[in-house]
C-alpha cells in the first residue's frame, strides 16, 4: 500500500485507505509481549473502510491466551497444532464472510466445501485426527480445573454465568456424588483459560522477580513505544496480564551459549540465540554487542519447583 519502504513502530505510519493485508504477530516468541489485536483490527478496520484483512501469527500466544480477547476479532488467525499440545498440523481460522469473499462465492456453502477451496491437496488424516482430540484436552482440563478449583474467585465468576447441569462423579469406593458443571464446551474453555492465565502469571511473577535481583542481568523487555496512532496510548505491555510466560535476558559478563551450556548440565532445558528477530529489532533492543539472549519458556504444567531449579 506504500509506495515506499517506511519503519515505524507506529501503525498509523504503515496502514492507509489502499492497505488490503496487515500482518501481525499476536506475541513475540523472544519478548513475551501481548499485542493488543482488537485495537489493531478496529484501526484497519476504519482505515481501510473494512476492505483491509488482518491477519495475526498466533503461535506464540495460542497455548496461553487460547484467545484474541474480547473486541473486533482479525479476519484470519493462524496457528501450529503441535504449539497447543496437539500433532504438527497448521491450521488456519477464518471469518466465514471473509473466506467466502477470498474465495469468490456467492450464497450459501457448506463449511466443509468452504474449507475445501483452501485445502486443495490430499489431507493428512492421522494429523486431523488427533486434532480432534484437543478439543477433549482443554475440555478436560476445564473440568478438573472446576473439580479442583471451582471455589476460586476466577473460576467461580465463570460459573456464575453458565447455566448448570448435573454431572455424576465417583467421589470414592462405590459412593457416587453428583455436582452442577458448566453445560457448555466454551464454559470449560473459558475455566481452562483462566487457570492457564493464573498458572502462568505465578510462574512468570516468579522468574521476573528472582532476575531482577541480580545486577549484572538485564531483562528484554524495553522495545520503546509501540503505538496503534501517533496520539494513542501505548499498546499497554505493562502487566503481566499481557505477556505470555516466556522470560528472555543477556548477562553483562557470562555469554549466553555458557548459560544454556550451564543449565543443560544440571538438567534445565533453556535456548540462546537470536530467535528469528530482524537485524532492526536487534539494533533498537540494543542487543548487537551479545551472541545471542537466554529464553526460558513455560507453560501451565511446569510448577514453581521449575522455577527454583
Amino acid at each position: 500500500a506504500m509506495e515506499s519502504s517506511t519503519s515505524s513502530s507506529v501503525l498509523s505510519d504503515l496502514v492507509n485507505e489502499r492497505t488490503r493485508i496487515v500482518a501481525v504477530s499476536h506475541a513475540s516468541n523472544m519478548l513475551g509481549l501481548v499485542r493488543d489485536i482488537p485495537s489493531v483490527c478496529s484501526f484497519v478496520n476504519q482505515v481501510t473502510r473494512n476492505k483491509g484483512h488482518v491477519v495475526v501469527d498466533g503461535v506464540a500466544a495460542a497455548p496461553h491466551l487460547l484467545s484474541c480477547g474480547s473486541g473486533t476479532k482479525p479476519d484470519w488467525y493462524v496457528v501450529s497444532l503441535h504449539k497447543l499440545f496437539g500433532p504438527h498440523l497448521g491450521c488456519l481460522l477464518g471469518k466465514r464472510s471473509v473466506a467466502l469473499q477470498v474465495a469468490n462465492i456467492e450464497g450459501h456453502l457448506s463449511n466443509e466445501k468452504l474449507s475445501r477451496k483452501f485445502e486443495m491437496g490430499t489431507m493428512n488424516y492421522e494429523a486431523c485426527a488427533g486434532a480432534t482430540a484437543l478439543n477433549k484436552y482443554f475440555n478436560d482440563l476445564g473440568i478438573e480445573a472446576w473439580r479442583r478449583y471451582g471455589d476460586c474467585e476466577g473460576v467461580h465468576n465463570l460459573l456464575q454465568k453458565q447455566k448448570p447441569r448435573i454431572m455424576t462423579t465417583q467421589a470414592s469406593g462405590d459412593q457416587v456424588e453428583e455436582r452442577s458443571c458448566p453445560l457448555s464446551n466454551s464454559a470449560r474453555l473459558s475455566i481452562a483459560r483462566t487457570c492457564i492465565v493464573q498458572v502462568e502469571t505465578g510462574l512468570l511473577n516468579s522468574i521476573l522477580g528472582y532476575l531482577r535481583k541480580i545486577s549484572r542481568v538485564r531483562i528484554i523487555e524495553d522495545i520503546g513505544d509501540m503505538k496503534v496512532t501517533h496520539d494513542g496510548d501505548c499498546i499497554p505491555y505493562a502487566s503481566n496480564e499481557q505477556r505470555i510466560p516466556i522470560v528472555t535476558f543477556v548477562h553483562e559478563v557470562i555469554p549466553s551459549s555458557q548459560i544454556v551450556e550451564h543449565c543443560r548440565d544440571h538438567g534445565v532445558v533453556c535456548r540462546a540465540c537470536k530467535f528469528l528477530s530482524t537485524i532492526e529489532l536487534w539494533d533498537e533492543m540494543n542487543l548487537t554487542q551479545y551472541d545471542g539472549v537466554v529464553r526460558f519458556s513455560f507453560a501451565h504444567y511446569n510448577n514453581i519447583s521449575d522455577i527454583k531449579r
